[in-house]
């Protein structure tokens, strides 16, 4: 009696194996070739393939309230978000963008403190602007006119080394990220 259930049993499991072998990616809907990996939608259970798995860069981000980071800096609540490789590029990208902007075109170096602007928009540090009276942008005259939001973004902000990619683990605000960078260990490493 056994006998006769080994070729329903084999037929049963080349079905569930078949079952298996067709399914398709939820993300790239490729043709699974291998065990997927499940994840949980809203729709319910779904299959992805390991290329998808692979593909994506997980990420903890904390939110902190402003006064408990000064008190503490204990945080409030920590999410995790996968970002597909290619936004990280993205990301990466606008992160750099960014710091250009914070650097004084003149003497490159973070703009820290007080930060003017031509009357086109140009800015540079406070260092620079006493130093000139016109605007090496635009040749502008320069008054004493502020950026106060860019004042207030470079305050705030909190970023990585400029050498993170050689093993630099540094992050912080402005005023402690330009001296880090310029006694970094880190800044005649290449890879």
């Amino acid at each position: 009696m056994a006998e006769s259930l080994e070729p329903q049993i084999n037929k049963e499991l080349q079905n569930a194996m078949n079952a298996i072998l067709s399914k398709k990616c939820c993300l790239c809907k490729n043709v699974l070739s291998v065990p997927p990996i499940m994840i949980l939608s809203q729709d319910g259970t779904q299959s992805k393939c390991g290329r998808c798995e692979l593909s994506k860069i997980r990420v903890d981000i904390t939110i902190v309230s402003k006064n408990e980071y000064k008190d503490n800096n204990k945080a409030n609540d920590t999410a995790t978000v996968d970002i597909p490789k290619n936004d990280v590029n993205i990301v990466d990208e606008c992160l750099e963008k960014f710091k250009k902007q914070l650097q004084c075109p003149i003497c490159m170096e973070y703009m820290i403190g007080k930060i003017y602007n031509c009357e086109k928009g140009h800015v540079l540090c406070d260092t620079c602007k006493l130093q000139l009276t016109e605007c090496p942008s635009c040749r502008a005259s320069l008054g004493e006119s502020r950026s106060f939001p860019l004042e207030s973004l470079a305050d705030e902000v909190v970023l990585a080394c400029v050498f993170s990619k050689n093993g630099c683990e540094f992050t912080g605000k402005l005023k402690l990220l330009s001296p880090h960078e310029k006694e970094c260990v880190h800044k005649q490493k290449t890879h």
